[in-house]
C-alpha cells in the first residue's frame, strides 16, 4: 500500500494511503484514526498471526 507524507499536517505530519476498493481496510479505518505502519524491505505482516492477549 503506497503511503504518502504531509509533512505541514499534524504535529509530526500525517500519512496519506491509497486503498484499493477491494481491500476492507477502506472500511476500518476513518479519518483521523491512529494506525500503526510498518515500513521493511521485502515485509509482509500476516493477519493470521498471534495478537497479544489472544492465546500464545
Amino acid at each position: 500500500m503506497p503511503f504518502e507524507l504531509a509533512p505541514n499536517q499534524g504535529e509530526q505530519g500525517t500519512l496519506h494511503a491509497r486503498v484499493a476498493r477491494n481491500n476492507p481496510v477502506w472500511k476500518d479505518v476513518q479519518s483521523g484514526d491512529e494506525v500503526l505502519v510498518v515500513f521493511a524491505v521485502r515485509t509482509c505482516i500476516s493477519r493470521s498471526l498471534p495478537r497479544r492477549g489472544r492465546g500464545a
